[in-house]
């Protein structure tokens, strides 16, 4: 991962280089313009140099801005590792269940501005230097129902990241939830605070493990929390027989 060059997304890059090249493109088109109208050749070749130094200029400004699509590309590259990354954590961990179902969500996450940098970009996306990646998985050990969690957050502008492992039984859980949250962030390259909002899941415990990571808000979301309820609807059921 190029930190260097995510780095310079986030951050706020002179355009003094556009300020210049874009009145060479304008003054080389009106002098080309001139030559047609006024017939004289010396002004094409003064227009063509000066389109010419504009459109170099520009073209050296724009490879130097690191571009949305490169971010999400990195990004991409990073999430494509993380089935890899959990398997191996839980082989640490000496986690062998046999899996029911299992989801997976990940997003920039905007829950905390303590290091984090955000900014708008060209396509109108908000992007934080910080991803969270987590696998939600409905599985069974020795004939137990469980919940298993991976959450990975890494950051694209360090080396930083933190990976846990949560192994839930159904009699620890307490409730699921979706909760609306927001963060005020300055964006780079803006003057006042945008207030970015976000869906968070939340997963409590008996046992006091509170789990909350960033979700989409849509229908995958809603139904594990209704499997989660249900789960613990039943077991609540049975504990009472």
């Amino acid at each position: 991962m190029d930190f260097k060059a995510n780095n310079s997304y986030f951050n706020l890059t002179s355009r003094l280089l556009s300020y210049i090249s874009i009145p060479l493109l304008a003054a080389g088109a009106i002098f080309i313009l001139l030559n047609f109208i006024l017939d004289v050749f010396f002004m094409l070749s003064i227009g063509i140099m000066l389109f010419l130094a504009g459109f170099v200029i520009l073209i050296f400004d724009s490879g130097r801005r690191t571009k949305d699509s490169e971010i999400d590309k990195c990004v991409a590259i990073e999430i494509e590792k993380m089935p890899e990354k959990m398997a191996r954590k839980m082989e640490d961990m000496k986690k062998h269940p046999r899996e029911i179902s299992k989801f997976s969500f990940h997003a920039f996450d905007f829950t905390t501005t303590d290091g984090v940098k955000a900014k708008r970009g060209n396509d109108k996306t908000l992007r934080s230097s910080r991803v969270s990646y987590t696998t939600v998985l409905f599985a069974t050990e020795n004939r137990e129902q469980r919940l298993i969690i991976y959450r990975n957050i890494f950051s694209i502008i360090d080396s930083t990241y933190t990976e846990t492992l949560d192994d839930i039984y159904t009699e620890d859980l307490l409730a699921a939830s979706l909760e609306e949250k927001e963060t005020p962030f300055l964006l780079s390259g803006e003057k006042e605070p945008t207030n970015v909002a976000y869906e968070l899941m939340h997963i409590k415990t008996k046992s006091g493990i509170d789990i909350s990571f960033p979700v989409k808000n849509d229908a995958t979301t809603d139904g594990i929390v209704e499997d989660i309820n249900r789960m613990i609807a039943r077991k609540t059921e049975d504990s009472e027989l």
